[in-house]
């Protein structure tokens, strides 16, 4: 299996396990910015899966390992029943039961590890609106399976192409270049 089938399993075993309400997504990876934040805010409560890391643990060319890196972000907002702290809290202990143990239906991935949840609370964010928790753990793929697809999808690098507007610029395109690259 390969990390993108993974993160596809988590992102589909959550959100059947959720209320239809809740948007579950994947996610590139960590928050950087509040503007960032800010498209899930409208969208809150959502749970959004990433791949952190993956490093290879190849102690055996046999069956390598990936102890992947995930984590879970939880974003909501206040609610006329529910406080978006409270609400956050409540996903995030929902979420913690649903990892614990879960292969995600797979028999490549161990049980999740170092299953820890941490509250993102910075007055920034509460100024959005918005609690936000991640919810980390440990899982490892043993004999990942390279996604041929994306690779293939990749083949978008096979040729470079450019237009050169020669100076003095004049909007005029001078030379056009398409080069194919080797592989």
């Amino acid at each position: 299996m390969s990390l993108l089938d993974v993160r596809t399993a988590i992102v589909d075993t959550i959100k059947a396990a959720l209320p239809a309400s809740t948007m579950v997504e994947a996610h590139r990876g960590r928050f950087d910015s509040v503007e960032e934040l800010k498209r899930f805010a409208t969208r809150a409560p959502a749970v959004l899966v990433a791949l952190l890391r993956a490093p290879l643990n190849d102690a055996t060319e046999a069956m390598p390992r990936i102890p992947a890196g995930w984590a879970v972000f939880v974003v909501t907002r206040d609610i006329p029943q529910l406080a978006r702290d409270a609400g956050a809290i409540a996903l995030v202990e929902k979420l913690q039961l649903l990892i614990s143990g879960n292969t995600w239906g797979r028999d490549d991935t161990s049980a999740p590890v170092s299953i820890d949840a941490s509250n993102l609370y910075s007055d920034r964010i509460d100024n959005l609106g918005v609690a936000l928790w991640g919810i980390s753990f440990e899982q490892t793929i043993s004999n990942p399976v390279l996604d041929q697809a994306a690779l293939d999808a990749l083949g978008l690098f096979e040729t470079f192409h450019q237009d050169i507007d020669v100076a003095p610029a004049d909007g005029q395109i001078d030379i056009t270049e398409t080069d194919t690259l080797p592989q």
